[in-house]
């Protein structure tokens, strides 16, 4: 789980590391339920081309130079070899398991974005609550990561005490829980491995990306 509050990060967080798994050679299904496919193409063009973001959201405001147009059809050329599938706004919980369970890959992951935006679907009975169903979906998720043993990240907002939003199963759930902060990147929950740690890197929020840090210990 990658959490964090409202624009603190976690999408850029999260395609970071779509970019580092699809240079792997893995295939990723990037679920987005919160931006247009193209722009989550833009951001990884800004981040791997090293483009301002500005350039690649308002072209006929901020015109690309020569050397910048190189460096964006470099990485348009790069993205078109790798195996990311970009889902938006999917219909429910249910088609985004579909469509990972027909990739039939072994190197294979998934990242939701994020976790509450997803549609009920089937999942639960509508008079059951909200944190019902959302935990249902989490158990899914869970249950999916196990059966096709790929990495599953899903994205969740916090509430305005800190807590994963809506469910506290979600946390519960996943074999590791960090949250994006303004100082770094702190490990809340590491299952098979050390917790109570923080990462202290930096967003580049012209280019959608952090750049690299090094690990403090909180404990």
């Amino acid at each position: 789980i990658i959490s964090g509050k409202t624009s603190g990060g976690k999408s850029s967080l999260a395609l970071n590391i779509a970019v580092d798994l699809c240079r792997a050679d893995y295939r990723v299904t990037y679920v987005n339920c919160e931006m247009p496919t193209d722009h989550v193409i833009n951001r990884i063009v800004a981040d791997i081309g090293s483009v301002p973001g500005a350039m690649m959201f308002r072209p006929f405001q901020f015109k690309p130079p020569h050397d910048k147009l190189g460096k964006i059809f470099a990485a348009v050329n790069e993205i078109s070899k790798w195996k990311l599938t970009v889902i938006e706004n999917p219909p429910s919980i249910e088609s985004i398991i579909s469509t990972a369970r027909s990739a039939k890959e072994t190197k294979g992951a998934l990242i939701v974005d994020y976790l509450q935006l997803i549609p009920d679907g089937d999942l639960g009975r509508k008079q059951d609550s909200r944190e019902r169903r959302i935990a249902a979906m989490s158990a899914q998720l869970r249950a999916l990561a196990i059966e096709l043993k790929w990495p599953i990240i899903a994205l969740s907002q916090l509430n305005d005490d800190g807590q994963i939003r809506e469910s506290r199963a979600v946390g519960h759930d996943a074999e590791i829980v960090l949250e994006v902060q303004d100082d770094g990147i702190h490990v809340h929950k590491n299952r098979n491995g050390q917790r109570g740690q923080t990462l202290t890197i930096t967003l580049e929020k012209s280019h959608f990306r952090f750049t690299q840090g090094q690990w403090d210990s909180e404990d």
